[in-house]
C-alpha cells in the first residue's frame, strides 16, 4: 500500500502509537526513506518507512477499492508475499521441526514441544515411558528453538555412561556438533558469547560441586567444579547465557540436599528453558516431584503447600475434562458448573460454560474435543508434564517372553566363583566398607565370566564401562571406585586369582557352551533373526566375540569410548545378512535402536531390575514389528545371580512388564548388594535376604502403579494435541527444501545484479551469487545477528548450494547446505516482512494443488502478533465461494493459502473474468469473519495471560509471607540468645530471598503489561481452481509429489 501525505498510520512495533503523515516530502537517510507522523498528543517526528504500517481501517478501504477495480497484483509477487510471511520463526500452528531432522514420524514425540511452546513456563518434565524416545523429544525441542529464537547454546547434564549416547543422537540425528566437557571446560565456554551453535554435554559427577566448599567464603584454591558453582552462585539472576537446559535421568535431582539438586538449581538459573528427562512413573504425593517441578516453574511449585493447592484446584478441570470428551453430557454440563464454582473469578471458564450450555445434546464429537482442548488449556499440572505411556501410542504392545538358561559349575568353576566371593566380604570388612557397591565388580564379573575376570585383573586393566555403570548407580564419583578398585584388584590377585589357570576355565566354560547350543538352534530356525547380546563388562564381550567367532558365528561388537565405529557396527549388524549377533556392554548400548532384533541375551545379569530395563528397551520400542520379543537369561547354578534372577526379578515380573526408574527400587538394590557382599553369609542366609528385598520392591511397584493412576488423569488427554500434530504433517505446514528453492530463486531473480542458476542434472543444487548491495546487506544481517555459518554466500562470490529438508544432511565438501534455518533463509524473510505488498491479488492453482474442486474463490490472508507473557503470531486466512459466497471450512482457507505460497501462477485475464463488485462483497464478508477471529484470539489469549499471572502471583505473595515469618522467628530466637552476629546475617538471607520474590512478580508484572496485540492484513487474492489448461508453473529444483492432505 501506498503511502502519502494524510495516511493514517502506526507504528509496527507499538501498535497503540497512530498519527497522520504530514505533507512535507520524504527524506533519505542511510538505512532508507524516512516519513514525517504527527502523532496523536505526541507532536511529529520521522521514522523509516519500515518502521511505519497504515492503520487496518484504511488499508482495508483501499484494499477493497483495488480489488473492486480489478487492479490485481501478479502471482509471482503473491508467492513472495505469501512465502514470506511462512517464513516467520514464531508462527502458531507450525512446527518448525517437522521433517527436518533425521528422525522417524511419531506423533507423541511432538507433544513435548507443543507443550513447551504452548505453556506460560519456560520448562518441562518429559516422563515417557522407556523406549518412547525422549532424547529424540529434546533434540525436537532444539532444532525448533533455533528455528523460532535462535537458540545457540544447548547443555545437556547426563549421567557419565549417556555421554557418548547424547552426542552421537544429536549430531547424527539433529546435525549438531556435540563436545562432551568438564567443569573447567564448561566454565570457559559459558564466559564467551556463542557466535556458532554450542552443544555441550557434562556429566553429574564432573560437574556437581561439593557441599561445604562452594559456599561463598570458603578458603583454599578451587577445583573446578568448586570454580563453576561459585561462578554460577555469583552470576545475576534473570540473565541466561544457557538458551536450553536438560538434564537427564532427572531422578538424579530430585533430592534438594543433594549436589546433584545444588547443580540443577545452578544452572536453571542461567538458563532459558530446562528439559527435564525420566521414565520416573509420576507419583503426585511426593515431594521429590514438587522439587522437581520447582526447577521448572519456581513463582508457582514454590513449596509442598502451594503444591498441594495446585493439585487441588487441578481436579475439578480434569473432571470435567473427563466428563466432556465421554459420557451423558448432563453430567458433562455438572462438571463444567462444578468447576466455574471452584473459581468464581475466571472469565475464561465463565464463557466456556456458557459456550457449552448454548450446545445440543448430545453436542457433535467435533465440540467435544474443542472444548476438552480448552480446558486443557487451564490444566494447572499439564503445562509441565508430559507423560506418555507404550500402552498410549502402541495398539498392539510387544508381548515379552522371557526364559533362563541354567549352566552347572564344574568343580574349577565354583572353587574360583566361592573364593571370590568370599575375598570379596572379607575385604570390605577389614576395609571397613559398608556400601558393597564399590566392591561389587569383581563378584559380578566372576558371575559374569570366569575366564574375562583372569584376563581383565591379572592385566590390571580397569573397565571404563562397568565403572561408568556403577558410578551412575551412586553418589560416589569414578576417582572414588577406581581407588577402591585399585586396592582391590591387588587383593584378589594376592588372596586367589594366582591359583587359577585361564585355558582350564576356558576348557570347562559350561555357561557358553549352553548359550552357544540354544543359540545356533534358534538361529537355524530363523534364518533372518538377528540377536543382542548384553553383558556389563568389556572383557567378557571380547571373550564372547572372539570365541562365537571361532564357532563360525558371524559377530559384531559394540562398546563404550571413541575408538568405536558406532555407525558402522550398527549398519553392518542390521544390513549384512551374515552377521547375526550383537555383543554390546550397557555403556555402548544406550541411544542405540536395536528394533532389528527379536532375541535379546542377559549374559550376566544386573542386580537393578532397571538396569535390565533399559536393555530390554534396546528392542521393545516404538518400530520394534515383531509381534513377540525373547528374552534369555543365562545364569549359573548355585549363585547369587541365581537366586536373584528366580526370587527377585520373575517374582516383579520385569522381564514381562515395564517398570520405571524409581530411587525407591534402585535403593532396596543398594540394601541387596550392601547385606550381600559386606559381610559372610550362609545360602540360607542369601535366600531369605533377596527375598524381602524381591518383596520390598513388589510393595513399591504395585504403590507406584497406583498413584501414576492418580497422576495421569491429572495431565492433560493429549488428544487434541495428537490431532494437531498430524494435521501439521498431513497438511505441510513448512517450507520444505523445494520451497526454499524455489522461493529465494524468485526472490533473487528480482535483485539486480543476482543470480540463481539450477546446476543441470542435479536435482536440489542450484548456483548463488549476490549483488554486491545485497551481500553487504546480508553481511550487517550476520554481523547483527551472529548469525552462525552462512557467510560463504556474504562474499558475493557464486556459492553451490544444496537445498535439503533435514538439518542432519551432509554436502559435498564445495557446496553450501540451505534448509529452512540457513541464515540466508531468515534474512530473506526479514527483507520480505519489511516490503510494502500490493494488497490485492489473483492466481490459478491445480485442483490436486489446492484440495479443492474446480471453481472460483476469494481468500483474506492476515496475521495476528501477540506479545506479552509469551510472543506468537497467527497467520490466519478465510476463504469463500467466489460466485455463491459460501465460506470454506478455516482448514481448507488455511490449505488454500499454503498452496497459493508454493504454487500461484498466472490468472493474466483475472481482471476482465471477476465481477468487481462480487468480489468485493465475497471480501467484506471474508473479513468481516476474519476480524471476528482476531477480536476472540486477543480476548482468550489476553484472559489466559491475565489469569496465570494472578495465580502466579498469589502463590508468590504466599511464598513471600512464608519467607517473612520463618526468618523473623528465626532472627527472635537469634536475639533472645544474645547471638547479634547471627542475627544480621538471618536478617540478610531473608533480605535476599524477598528482594528475589519481588523481582520476579515485577517481572510478572511488567510482562503482563506488556500485553498488545498487532494485526496485519496481508492480503486478498481471487483464485481460479482448474483441472488442466494451466500455465506458468513457479520454477523448481524439485518438484512436489504430493499436494496438501497427502503426508510427504
Amino acid at each position: 500500500m501506498s503511502l502519502g501525505p494524510g495516511t493514517s498510520v502506526r507504528l509496527k512495533d507499538n501498535p497503540a502509537q497512530q498519527g497522520v503523515l504530514t505533507g512535507r516530502p520524504p527524506r533519505r537517510r542511510t538505512y532508507g526513506l524516512q516519513r514525517e507522523v504527527l502523532w496523536e498528543g505526541a507532536g511529529r517526528s520521522w521514522h523509516y518507512e519500515e518502521e511505519l504500517e497504515p492503520c487496518p481501517e484504511e488499508a482495508e478501504a483501499e484494499a477493497l477499492e483495488l480489488l473492486r477495480a480489478g487492479r490485481l497484483g501478479s502471482a509471482p509477487q503473491l508467492r513472495l508475499l505469501l512465502g514470506g510471511a511462512l517464513l516467520g520463526q514464531d508462527l502458531s500452528g507450525v512446527v518448525q521441526a517437522m521433517e527436518a531432522t533425521g528422525t522417524d514420524f511419531y506423533a507423541h514425540q511432538y507433544k513435548p514441544l507443543l507443550i513447551l511452546l504452548d505453556s506460560p513456563a519456560d520448562g518441562l518434565l518429559i516422563a515417557d515411558e522407556v523406549g518412547l524416545g525422549k532424547t529424540i523429544e529434546a533434540g525436537l525441542i532444539w532444532t525448533e528453538l533455533k528455528a523460532r529464537y535462535d537458540a545457540r547454546r544447548l547443555v545437556v547434564v547426563c549421567p557419565a555412561m549417556l555421554r557418548e549416547k547424547w552426542c552421537y543422537e544429536l549430531a547424527t540425528r539433529f546435525g549438531a556438533e556435540p563436545r562432551v566437557v568438564k567443569a573447567a571446560e564448561l566454565l570457559e565456554a559459558l564466559r564467551r558469547r556463542p557466535n556458532r551453535e554450542q552443544v555441550l554435554v557434562a556429566s553429574y559427577q564432573g560437574l556437581r560441586p561439593p557441599h561445604a566448599d562452594s559456599q561463598p567464603g570458603s578458603r583454599g584454591p578451587l577445583s573446578p567444579r568448586q570454580e563453576l558453582a561459585r561462578w554460577l552462585e555469583e552470576r545475576p539472576e534473570g540473565q541466561p547465557i544457557i538458551d536450553l537446559l536438560v538434564l537427564d535421568e532427572a531422578h538424579y535431582v530430585r533430592n534438594r540436599s543433594t549436589a546433584n539438586w545444588r547443580l540443577a538449581e545452578l544452572l536453571r538459573r542461567s538458563s532459558e528453558r530446562q528439559l527435564l528427562l525420566s521414565a520416573t512413573p509420576i507419583n503426585l504425593r511426593l515431594e521429590d516431584l514438587r522439587n522437581l517441578l520447582q526447577l521448572l516453574d519456581p513463582d508457582r511449585f514454590t513449596d509442598q503447600r502451594a503444591f498441594q493447592r495446585i493439585i487441588e484446584l487441578n481436579r475439578p478441570v480434569v473432571r470435567a475434562s473427563d466428563r466432556v470428551l465421554a459420557g451423558p453430557w448432563r453430567e458433562a454440563l455438572a462438571a463444567l458448573r462444578a468447576l466455574r464454582e471452584s473459581r468464581p473469578g475466571s472469565r475464561r471458564i465463565h464463557h466456556l460454560v456458557a459456550q457449552a450450555e448454548r450446545l445440543g445434546d448430545p453436542p457433535p464429537d467435533d465440540e467435544r474435543v474443542r472444548l476438552a482442548a480448552e480446558l486443557e488449556r487451564l490444566n494447572l499440572i499439564a503445562h509441565v508434564v508430559c507423560r506418555t505411556r507404550k500402552r498410549d501410542v502402541q495398539a498392539d504392545r510387544v508381548r515379552r517372553r522371557a526364559r533362563t538358561l541354567r549352566a552347572p559349575m564344574s568343580e574349577v568353576e565354583r572353587r574360583l566363583y566361592d573364593e571370590v566371593t568370599e575375598a570379596v566380604r572379607r575385604f570390605a570388612q577389614q576395609e571397613g566398607i559398608a556400601h558393597a557397591f564399590l566392591v561389587a565388580l569383581p563378584q559380578r564379573l566372576v558371575s559374569s565370566c570366569a575366564v574375562a575376570l583372569l584376563r581383565a585383573w591379572r592385566r590390571g586393566a580397569e573397565d571404563p564401562d562397568a565403572v561408568a555403570v556403577q558410578s551412575d548407580e551412586t553418589d560416589a564419583g569414578e576417582e572414588r571406585i577406581r581407588q577402591v578398585g585399585g586396592r582391590l584388584r591387588a587383593w584378589l590377585q594376592e588372596e586367589v586369582l594366582h591359583r587359577f589357570d585361564e585355558q582350564e576355565l576356558a576348557a570347562q566354560d559350561g555357561k557358553l557352551r549352553q548359550l552357544s547350543a540354544q543359540l545356533r538352534r534358534a538361529l537355524a530356525q530363523e534364518p533372518r533373526r538377528k540377536v543382542v547380546l548384553f553383558t556389563e563388562f568389556r572383557e567378557t564381550a571380547r571373550y564372547l566375540r572372539e570365541t562365537l567367532r571361532r564357532q563360525g558365528l558371524g559377530v559384531e561388537l559394540l562398546m563404550g569410548g571413541s575408538d568405536f565405529d558406532k555407525d558402522g557396527v550398527m549398519r553392518r549388524f542390521r544390513t549384512d545378512p551374515g552377521i547375526r549377533v550383537l555383543v554390546s556392554t550397557d555403556v555402548a548400548s544406550e541411544g542405540v535402536d536395536l528394533q532389528c532384533s527379536d532375541l535379546l541375551v542377559n549374559y550376566d545379569l544386573p542386580w537393578n531390575p532397571m538396569r535390565i530395563e533399559q536393555r530390554i528397551g534396546r528392542i521393545d520400542r516404538i518400530g520394534q514389528r515383531a509381534s513377540e520379543i525373547l528374552i534369555w537369561n543365562v545364569v549359573q547354578e548355585g549363585t547369587i545371580d541365581e537366586q536373584v534372577c528366580d526370587r527377585l526379578h520373575h517374582r516383579i515380573r520385569i522381564f514381562e512388564e515395564t517398570l520405571g526408574e524409581t530411587e525407591a527400587i534402585l535403593g532396596e538394590v543398594r540394601k541387596l548388594e550392601d547385606a550381600l557382599l559386606s559381610r559372610p553369609m550362609t545360602r540360607e542366609e542369601e535366600e531369605r535376604e533377596i527375598a524381602r528385598r524381591a518383596a520390598a520392591i513388589e510393595r513399591l511397584r504395585q504403590s507406584q502403579e497406583a498413584l501414576e493412576q492418580e497422576a495421569v488423569r491429572l495431565e492433560a488427554h493429549g488428544r487434541e494435541l495428537i490431532q494437531r500434530i498430524q494435521a501439521m504433517r498431513a497438511e505441510r505446514r513448512w517450507l520444505d527444501g523445494a520451497d526454499l528453492a524455489a522461493l529465494l530463486g524468485e526472490y533473487l531473480r528480482g535483485q539486480p545484479g543476482c543470480r540463481f542458476d539450477p546446476v543441470p542434472g542435479e536435482e536440489t543444487l542450484a548456483e548463488l551469487a549476490l549483488s554486491p548491495d545485497l551481500a553487504a546487506r546480508y553481511g550487517d544481517f550476520l554481523n547483527r545477528t551472529r548469525a552462525p555459518g552462512g557467510r560463504r554466500l556474504a562474499t558475493g562470490t557464486p556459492c553451490l548450494c544444496r537445498f535439503a529438508d533435514r538439518v542432519n544432511d551432509r554436502p559435498r565438501r564445495d557446496e553450501e547446505l540451505v534448509h529452512r534455518f540457513h541464515p540466508l533463509v531468515r534474512f530473506v524473510g526479514e527483507e520480505l516482512a519489511r516490503r510494502a505488498w500490493h494488497p490485492v491479488y489473483a492466481a490459478r492453482l491445480a485442483a490436486r494443488e489446492s484440495g479443492l474442486g474446480p471453481g472460483r474463490y476469494l481468500l483474506v490472508a492476515g496475521a495476528l502478533h501477540l506479545d506479552g507473557l509469551r510472543r506468537e503470531t497467527h497467520l490466519l486466512a478465510r476463504a469463500a465461494a467466489l460466485d455463491s459466497g459460501a465460506p470454506l471450512a478455516e482448514p481448507k482457507a488455511q490449505a488454500l493459502l499454503r498452496a497459493l505460497a508454493r504454487d500461484a501462477r498466472p490468472w493474466p485475464a483475472a481482471a476482465a473474468e471477476v465481477d468487481g463488485e462480487q468480489a468485493r462483497a465475497v471480501a467484506e464478508a471474508c473479513l468481516h469473519d476474519l476480524e471476528e477471529e482476531w477480536d476472540r484470539l486477543v480476548g482468550e489469549r489476553k484472559q489466559e495471560q491475565e489469569e496465570r499471572a494472578e495465580l502466579h502471583l498469589a502463590l508468590l505473595e504466599e511464598k513471600r509471607q512464608g519467607v517473612a515469618h520463618r526468618h523473623a522467628e528465626l532472627i527472635r530466637r537469634h536475639r533472645e540468645a544474645g547471638r547479634d552476629g547471627l542475627a544480621k546475617a538471618e536478617q540478610a538471607k531473608r533480605d535476599k530471598e524477598l528482594h528475589a520474590l519481588e523481582r520476579r512478580a515485577a517481572k510478572i508484572r511488567q510482562d503482563l503489561a506488556r500485553f498488545q496485540a498487532r494485526r496485519q492484513e496481508l492480503c486478498f487474492v481471487v483464485v481460479e481452481v482448474a483441472d488442466h489448461g494451466l500455465e506458468g508453473a513457479p520454477p523448481r529444483l524439485v518438484a512436489h509429489a504430493a499436494g496438501p492432505g497427502s503426508p510427504p
